[in-house]
């Protein structure tokens, strides 16, 4: 709802007095929104909001791939503290990318399996660091 307020000019009232009045303050309901109004169904909406998820969904497991790089660079230099906050970086972007794949419908089902290898994949990744700087 939105409150409609408006002021009126008073012809009547001498100079030094206040001239304008509040005059309404309604309330009225917005129109209804619409698939003619707006141009969108619900289900086009929700297959583009699942499409951005996806996407979402991609960054972090680049992220968590650059972070396994920094880890690996970190070893190779010789600063195990540096590559272990790398690593657990990488675990941590892995497990939100990991609880959200669990979500019915958070993603579009055709690209399940395919992040699903992509997770696997990094985490065996993130366990030979793991391994390799804890050693």
């Amino acid at each position: 709802m939105t409150l409609i307020v408006s002021w009126r000019l008073l012809a009547s009232c001498p100079p030094r007095v206040f001239r304008y009045v509040f005059v309404v303050a309604t309330l009225q309901r917005p129109p209804p929104v619409t698939v003619e109004k707006n141009g969108r169904s619900f289900n086009a909406v929700r297959s583009r909001a699942a499409q951005l998820r996806l996407r979402a969904m991609r960054s972090q497991l680049a992220a968590a791939s650059n972070f396994c790089s920094t880890a690996a660079n970190a070893a190779t230099l010789g600063q195990v503290q540096l590559g272990l906050d790398a690593v657990q970086k990488a675990k941590h972007t892995a497990q939100w990318v990991r609880v959200h794949l669990e979500e019915p419908n958070h993603i579009p089902a055709d690209a399940v399996a395919g992040i699903r290898d992509e997770l696997a994949a990094l985490q065996r990744q993130i366990s030979d660091l793991e391994a390799g700087l804890r050693s």
